[in-house]
């Protein structure tokens, strides 16, 4: 990556960090516990349609 483009990456953090930081954490909280529950009911629908796929329904 050029230091340029990470120059202006880092003040883009900066700028979101000054605006609320609790609130960024929140959310972000948020959105890894809604990949988590998505990883188990994509688990869930490949082990379910694995086991479809050997009894050939």
């Amino acid at each position: 990556m050029n230091q340029e483009r990470m120059k202006e990456l880092f003040l883009k953090l900066e700028c979101i960090q000054e605006v609320e930081p609790r609130e960024f954490g929140y959310i972000n909280g948020r959105i890894d516990a809604g990949f988590e529950i998505l990883k188990k009911e994509i688990a869930k629908i490949s082990k379910t349609k694995s086991l479809n796929d050997e009894k050939g329904a």
